[in-house]
């Protein structure tokens, strides 16, 4: 009898490798067969398959396709079982996404076999393109391809446009190159998580700090230092009064920068010619001027991006009070003598021994002059008796680079001039540092008023002395209208320090400042 091989196996080996050949799921086989009267059975699933659930939606489907009856004792139907088992435990569960980060197939695994990096899309195109992840991008301080690193296999404190990678398309914006370290101004600009690194910002001087190439930065704003004694945390390095014995506090505590002078910086880092007297008063213009009430500008002050002022009256009077604010119903006398004897026109804290400072930079202007002075009230009227309160020593510093001192003896007639000390150059178009000091002290038994005006004409805080003058009497001769002597010395203090130009039609300001000093006679 000839011997019939067994074809069964093959068939069924030769469905199911084309079966995977398309890579048909088991819903897609179970749709492109729904016009053939077939009964679709699986025997060993119902009983082994993990996914496999009772109830009635729930539906497995075999690959093989069959209208006879099954052998259970057959060979072959074992064969196909088997087979079909193995297809269920690959193609029941849900296909395992590439690159969205969950375990679609539900075998405790995320994205295996896959490379997120390169994850390819599949032969049916039929499922969504997986989520591919960022590239990173060196400099911006983020994690930009979702690594759990930020800016890895990137030189962040020296990152240039060729160093860095732009892609293939150089559809990508280019990276955020991080700014340079500003020396003095307490961030970090550079964003590497350290301030002011390779900075000595305790001694910071235009010599010490780089520029750049082409000198277009404006100089780097030194912190403050901490005042003793003032509870509060000057220099921002979150301590308060670090240093300092609160108990006995010196006149600053500030640090000596010279050996034959006492010299030291303000909150704004510019060098003090005097030391601040001891519980003296202080003004320091603020980052919002219209919220200071001791502070008068009568103008507009427009804010600039540097954090200066702008200013465009032809006109200003900037006025400062002490901390006694300006009340002229407790101005008790206008008569000049009285006043002398009393040391004060409106409070015992009047400004008198002072330290004036400003830096301006004149854009507009001409045939004018910045002045700043103190020791009066307001400048009003004309002679007696509202004149009278009118009183001051004025330091001026010329458009032209000229300075001088003027005495004002009253309003708006009793003016005495001085001479022209050193002329420093046009100062238009840059920023100047301007400083009035007045003090006064005894020589030969005889009270005088010392008067000193500096500069800093290259806005480098170098500053010389460009004019000085000491007021012993004999200057000036219009003291009489208010009670005074003729050549009245204006000992006294007065309520309003004030800083004031005519005919510029734009000036920027910054670092202005008045201090009580404690000068060394």
């Amino acid at each position: 009898m000839k011997r019939v091989p067994n074809s069964k196996p093959l068939l069924v080996s030769a469905i199911l490798a084309i079966l995977f050949s398309f890579n048909l799921s088991i819903p897609q086989l179970m749709q492109n067969s729904e016009g053939f009267p077939f009964t679709y059975v699986s025997e060993s699933a119902a009983k082994s398959n993990p996914f496999y659930k009772s109830a009635a939606d729930q539906v497995i489907y075999d690959y093989f396709l069959t209208t006879e009856k099954k052998d259970p004792n057959s060979n072959t139907h074992e064969v196909i079982n088997q087979l079909i088992d193995s297809l269920i435990q690959e193609k029941v569960a849900k296909p395992e996404i590439c690159g969205d980060g969950q375990d679609n197939d539900g075998n405790g695994q995320i994205d295996e076999y896959c490379t997120v990096g390169d994850i390819a899309q599949g032969d049916d195109n039929n499922q969504s393109p997986p989520v591919v992840p960022e590239q990173e991008i060196c400099g911006d301080g983020q994690d930009n391809d979702g690594n759990g690193q930020i800016d890895e296999n990137c030189n962040v404190d020296d990152v240039s446009q060729g160093d860095i990678a732009q892609g293939d398309d150089n559809n990508q914006s280019p990276p955020v190159v991080p700014e340079q370290e500003i020396c003095g101004d307490g961030q970090d600009n550079d964003g590497n998580g350290q301030i002011d690194e390779n900075c000595n910002v305790d001694d910071v001087s235009q010599g010490d700090i780089a520029q750049g190439d082409d000198n277009n930065q404006s100089p780097p704003v030194v912190p403050e230092q901490e005042i003793c004694g003032d509870g509060q945390d000057n220099d921002g390095n979150g301590q308060i009064d670090e240093n300092c014995n609160v108990d006995d506090v010196s006149q600053d505590n500030a640090v000596i920068k010279s050996s034959d002078e006492k010299k030291s910086f303000d909150k704004f880092g510019v060098l003090k010619i005097f030391q601040t007297k001891k519980d003296g008063q202080q003004w320091y213009l603020k980052s919002n001027p219209n919220s200071d009430p001791q502070f008068s500008p009568q103008t507009m002050l427009t804010k600039n991006s540097d954090g200066s002022f702008k200013i465009k009256s032809t006109k200003v009077r900037m006025g400062v009070f002490t901390s006694s604010g300006f009340n002229p119903e407790k101005i008790d006398t206008l008569d000049h003598n009285k006043i002398a004897m009393a040391g004060y026109m409106q409070s015992p804290n009047d400004w008198r021994d002072v330290e004036i400072t400003g830096y301006v930079k004149l854009n507009s202007g001409n045939n004018d002059n910045f002045v700043w002075y103190a020791r009066g009230a307001r400048h009003t009227g004309f002679g007696a008796p509202a004149g009278c309160e009118g009183t001051a020593y004025k330091g001026d510093l010329f458009y032209d680079g000229n300075t001088r001192w003027t005495k004002e003896q009253w309003h708006t007639g009793g003016y005495a001039f001085g001479e022209f000390g050193e002329n420093i150059g046009p100062i238009s178009g840059k920023w100047v540092g301007f400083k009035v000091i007045m003090y006064n002290a005894v020589e030969k038994d005889k009270s005088v008023v010392k008067l000193e005006l500096w500069v800093d004409k290259n806005n480098n805080n170098n500053w010389i002395k460009a004019n000085e003058k000491t007021d012993k009497g004999g200057w000036g001769n219009a003291g009489g209208e208010c009670g005074g002597k003729a050549d009245q010395i204006i000992t006294w203090g007065g309520p309003i320090a004030a800083f004031r130009w005519d005919g510029a039609t734009d000036v920027d300001i910054k670092k202005f400042s008045v201090r009580e000093i404690a000068p060394h006679i």
